[in-house]
């Protein structure tokens, strides 16, 4: 639909084929948020800068005509203009808490979040409680399990790496425990036959070490047979669509192990680590600003909770508001006293190794 008011001169069939660009390119962007290859810097580069060459041809034109590009990019522009910045959204846990048991499913993932960063000690239990359902996968409960639990948490999910239907979610949760003890039980599922979950032992392993998996000496051979679609008469239960699972690189485990064997002994196993370095808010923050898109919202989550909301960051924001963000969050923990972030959390959500 065309806006009210613009003016005679607009040339219709170019603001068309602006709106048109803009929607494929909001649509790819998006799709890109959960990409394992794409990292703040190449979506800035590559396709927000696109996108927002075309917004802002339109906006030269005439601003009204911002009013024909599509709702969900609209709603994205009006959230970035007014991204959150402050710990005062956030009221009691209990304000919180009475939507745990609400019917959707993303109104529980933003309870809890709320919830956790106003100290809720009943949301941590409940995600405890959910990541172990053998009935049901919970991967945000997981996730909360690995990020702020201790290592008799982290045994969930350890058990659930013996359940097909959980062992992916618990796979990709296990980075983010910092515990490079897991390493072996990793490299273990690195071994196994099946590709997608090959390649998440792999991604949690780089998560906890630092490892770059894009080095050629760690790829894979391509085999005739990754080049055949599987035969669905033989099998058609197997899930065919892609996803970004199978973006991430395939690595001999053989070549992950011999440079597990041979690092240098610089961290203490019982460590808190992110990337082979202590865990620490800086770390994470730097992390934030380097991994591929999809391995940053479960450190989001971290730095929110850990700092009592006072530090949010939208992973799904435009990546100029998420820069904005990342140097407000560097200001205010350089304000803070050194000790002012772990310290302040009760004992059920302190980081291990803290």
């Amino acid at each position: 639909m065309r806006a009210e008011g613009a003016a005679e001169r607009v040339l219709w069939d170019v603001v068309d084929e602006h709106l048109a660009e803009a929607d494929y390119l909001f649509r790819a962007w998006t799709s890109a948020l959960e990409s394992p290859l794409h990292t703040l810097a190449t979506l800035e580069r590559g396709l927000e800068a696109r996108l927002l060459a075309h917004v802002e041809a339109l906006e030269v034109n005439d601003p009204a005509l911002l009013d024909c590009l599509p709702e969900s990019l609209r709603q994205r522009l009006r959230d970035d203009a007014a991204a959150p910045t402050g710990r005062s959204l956030f009221a009691q846990p209990e304000d919180y808490e009475a939507l745990l048991d609400h019917a959707d499913p993303g109104v529980v993932a933003a309870a809890r979040a709320m919830a956790l960063s106003a100290g809720s000690q009943v949301a941590f239990e409940r995600c405890v409680l959910s990541a172990s359902y053998a009935s049901r996968v919970d991967a945000q409960a997981m996730l909360v399990v690995a990020l702020l639990g201790a290592p008799a948490h982290h045994a969930t999910l350890v058990d659930n790496l013996s359940r097909p239907t959980h062992q992916h979610a618990a796979l990709f949760a296990l980075g983010y425990t910092g515990q490079l003890a897991f390493v072996p039980l990793l490299l273990a599922q690195l071994a196994l036959p099946e590709p997608r979950t090959r390649k998440l032992a792999a991604e949690a392993i780089a998560t906890l070490t630092g490892l770059d998996l894009s080095l050629p000496e760690l790829r894979a051979p391509i085999s005739s047979d990754d080049d055949t679609l599987p035969s669905l008469v033989i099998d058609r239960t197997r899930d065919l669509v892609p996803t970004p699972v199978d973006d991430l690189p395939l690595v001999r485990d053989e070549a992950v192990a011999e440079w597990w064997a041979a690092r240098p002994p610089q961290l203490s196993d019982t460590a808190r680590v992110l990337l082979g370095e202590p865990w620490t808010p800086a770390s994470v923050l730097r992390a934030l600003e380097q991994l591929p898109l999809r391995r940053r919202p479960p450190l989001a989550l971290w730095l929110r909770v850990s700092t009592e909301g006072r530090v949010q960051l939208d992973t799904r924001a435009l990546v100029r508001t998420q820069h904005t963000q990342i140097e407000r969050a560097r200001a205010a923990l350089a304000a803070a006293e050194a000790p002012a972030v772990a310290p302040r959390l009760p004992s059920w959500r302190r980081p291990c190794g803290r």
